[in-house]
């Protein structure tokens, strides 16, 4: 028990000093740095004594602004007003929630966000800080399993949590979630190797159904397919092995089914094979980041001199774990240096640009993935081998095998050094010679330990070992990872708090969509903090049929939608909004009742009419229109007849209606599979207006009509996951059951 305690502590120990800047300074791991100096409208206006934009930021988690915040706090509120997050009112006019995946609406750990007197910030940090705390004290269990030692153990742990991988991915808060399961599933099969029972095979499939809960599907179906096949590679005690691995797919199925129907109706297409090839794999000279990780720059400095994205090709797990991991090779008969070598070995060649990894992510269904997310494997196989390296280290081997390795290693400086002499600039120069720093360091400890005998001596090395290790990682760690104090986190902006209404004339208050002309365009995502909504939207999966509509804004064609992103065609200039009128049909069918102008648009009198498009605010730059010309989020197509809304809710839409005639009534919102629709009571159909609008006839008279978003996926999944729940407790009464009578015999 003493060692477990001392052991956790360590863990919460190192956890700690990473994160720093939030037991001592009060601040969160959220990129509000970013969030002040480069988007609008807050980079406008001037914070904390700063200049509008000039706030310093590291140019990092772009995607946890304008994704993962919003939707986590969108769906904590929607839960917490007694709703099921089903529905995004805000952006696209209107889409999936819950079926998006990264909004990870039934993930276990956001109950944390229901505790008592706590805010969404305190949680939010609470859960990235949890990330790599639990994967080392999981990584750390793992890996005694696999009888390395406490310091190879301890090693490996450090590598793999505070890694490249998880760091540059860990304030999006979901990837982090994902992996952080993946040493218990691969525990449980070490456990179920051993000796195969219902509760531990429960223990796999349970880790497996929070990994898939955790809010990123695609790095899910890597850490399952590993999985898979480290299961299927024990080759003894499969019994219980499919309940394990169907499981998250069974308790699961309330956010499965919703995000596979997404999924088919979703503008998300494959990567083209060219930009694959160009952009989105390694180049074979990139493996320099194994070793050097800014070999290129960094963009946290601003100095990242590459065109691709340095986040989606890390390879870093520290210089010395990479050198230790590498040595583990010299252990040829050890079972798991030769799989967790091998799967290192796989994934890393199949995240490098070649014929053979263009073939494989040009198949179907990995073909939409971003085949570099992969590496967490590599970089988690070389975690364990660097454990079982320093045990064959600390075990008195040879010097000379020790020496060999170096000298390859150091050879491969040399190359990187004649490169960066010759065709690099002093970015690289910079930090080559820091890497070079820590490999000569790392070259003299490794030498002197395989000398160190006594066991005073072989801890004094241990210990400057691990410092090494952890400062070296504490350094990437600091240099990329945007820690902000709370007031950095969406502060209320003029302009926004003009749209929210509190600025508008009485009765001009609502539901009314906004968009920005030119250099007044808002990054879509953010209005949901501020309940506006928007016909943009950023998101990997929207309906298909919405992207084709908002795309006829450009030259009025229905096109194939744009992957990830719904924008209304962007404008510039004095005369372009007056000019195309295809942008001013989609923003007046789409209920954009005000449009956002800057002063460094220079528009002219005829780019907004007085007539159709009055100013009704401006401030510090910014301009508001009113469009007269845009439609009411509901009325009746042929112009007769009257509709108001007397409820508007994510889920739920009422309005009363009266025509003296049969008519089609439009509300102003996407179509979607799962809304139903009602007058007075008795169901009616809904028809696509405009290409992606919800539309229904409603007979003369005056009647109630009710949209609701009952989604049958929804349903199906909830039901499927409840029965698999309850089917999951009685075999385990049945199994305790029996190991009772088992015991009293």
């Amino acid at each position: 028990m003493k060692f477990k305690i001392t052991i956790f502590s360590i863990l919460l120990a190192i956890n700690a000093i990473f994160f720093w800047p939030v037991w001592l300074k009060g601040q969160v791991p959220f990129p509000g740095d970013l969030l002040l100096a480069q988007y609008k409208p807050w980079s406008n206006y001037a914070y904390f004594g700063y200049a509008p934009g000039a706030v310093p930021t590291k140019f990092q988690s772009f995607d946890t602004l304008r994704q993962l915040y919003p939707w986590r706090f969108l769906a904590i509120e929607q839960f917490k007003a007694g709703q099921w997050p089903l529905w995004n009112p805000y952006n696209f006019s209107g889409t999936p929630l819950l079926a998006n995946f990264q909004s990870a609406v039934f993930y276990p750990l956001n109950l944390l966000y229901f505790l008592p007197t706590v805010s969404f910030n305190w949680v939010w940090s609470l859960q990235v800080m949890l990330q790599p705390f639990l994967a080392s004290l999981f990584f750390f269990l793992f890996a005694r399993r696999l009888k390395i030692s406490p310091p190879g153990a301890l090693l490996g742990t450090i590598a793999f949590a505070y890694g490249s991988f998880m760091t540059v991915w860990l304030e999006y808060n979901t990837i982090g979630q994902v992996l952080l399961w993946l040493p218990v599933a691969l525990l449980s099969i070490e456990l179920m190797a051993e000796k195969n029972s219902f509760w531990r095979a429960s223990l796999l499939g349970i880790s497996l159904t929070l990994s898939f809960l955790a809010g990123h599907p695609q790095d899910f179906g890597f850490l399952w397919t590993f999985s898979l096949v480290y299961f299927l590679a024990k080759g003894r005690n499969r019994q219980w092995g499919i309940l394990a691995f169907v499981l998250p797919f069974l308790l699961g199925a309330v956010q499965l089914l919703p995000g596979l129907e997404l999924i088919f109706n979703s503008a998300r297409a494959p990567l083209k094979p060219d930009y694959l090839m160009s952009d989105v794999l390694l180049k074979p000279w990139q493996l320099i980041f194994a070793l050097v990780p800014d070999y290129f720059g960094n963009p946290a400095t601003a100095n990242y001199f590459l065109g691709d994205t340095y986040i989606g090709k890390v390879l870093y797990v520290g210089l010395l774990p990479l050198i230790l991991g590498l040595l583990a090779i010299f252990l040829r008969k050890n079972y798991w240096v030769k799989f967790l070598g091998t799967s290192g070995l796989i994934t890393l060649v199949l995240s490098i640009a070649s014929p053979v990894s263009r073939f494989f992510w040009s198949l179907p269904v990995v073909s939409a993935f971003s085949p570099t997310r992969i590496l967490f494997i590599f970089q988690f196989s070389v975690a364990v081998l660097a454990g079982f390296g320093l045990d064959w280290l600390l075990a008195g081997r040879k010097l000379k095998k020790v020496l060999s390795l170096l000298a390859g290693v150091g050879l491969i400086f040399l190359i990187a050094w004649f490169f960066a002499l010759t065709k690099f600039d002093l970015v690289t120069r910079k930090n080559l010679l820091y890497s070079t720093g820590l490999f000569v360091a790392s070259a003299g400890i490794l030498a002197i330990s395989v000398k160190l005998v006594a066991d005073r001596g072989r801890k004094i090395l241990l210990a400057t070992l691990f410092i090494f290790v952890i400062g070296d990682l504490f350094r990437f760690f600091g240099k990329i990872t945007p820690f902000s104090p709370t007031p950095f986190i969406f502060p209320q902006a003029e302009v926004l708090t003009f749209l929210q209404g509190k600025g508008l004339p009485a009765g001009r208050q609502g539901i009314d969509r906004f968009w920005g002309y030119g250099t007044a365009a808002i990054p879509a995502n953010y209005n949901s903090l501020f309940h506006l909504y928007s016909p943009d939207g950023y998101d990997p999966l929207y309906p298909r049929w919405y992207g084709e509509f908002i795309r006829s804004s450009e030259d009025g064609q229905i096109k194939p939608a744009v992957r990830s992103d719904a924008n209304v065609a962007p404008g510039f200039g004095k005369t372009d909004f007056s000019d195309n009128k295809f942008r001013q049909e989609v923003l007046r069918a789409l209920n954009v009742r005000w449009i956002l102008d800057r002063e460094e648009n220079q528009v002219g009198p005829e780019t907004f009419p007085a007539a159709t498009f009055p100013l009704v605010w401006q401030a510090q730059g910014w301009r508001i229109y009113e469009n007269k010309l845009a439609k009411p989020r509901v009325y009746f197509a042929d112009g007769g007849g009257k509709a108001v809304i007397e409820d508007y809710q994510a889920n739920q839409v009422k309005i009363r209606a009266e025509t003296p005639t049969t008519a089609t009534l439009i509300l102003a919102d996407t179509y979607y599979p799962g809304w139903q629709a009602f007058a007075d009571g008795q169901k009616i159909e809904i028809q696509r207006a405009n290409h992606t609008l919800r539309s229904v006839l409603v007979p003369a008279g005056t009647h109630l009509v009710e949209f609701k978003y009952r989604p049958l996926s929804f349903k199906w999944g909830g039901l499927i996951s409840l029965l698999s729940l309850a089917g999951w407790i009685t075999l385990a009464f049945f199994h305790i059951i029996v190991s009772r009578q088992k015991h009293e015999r």
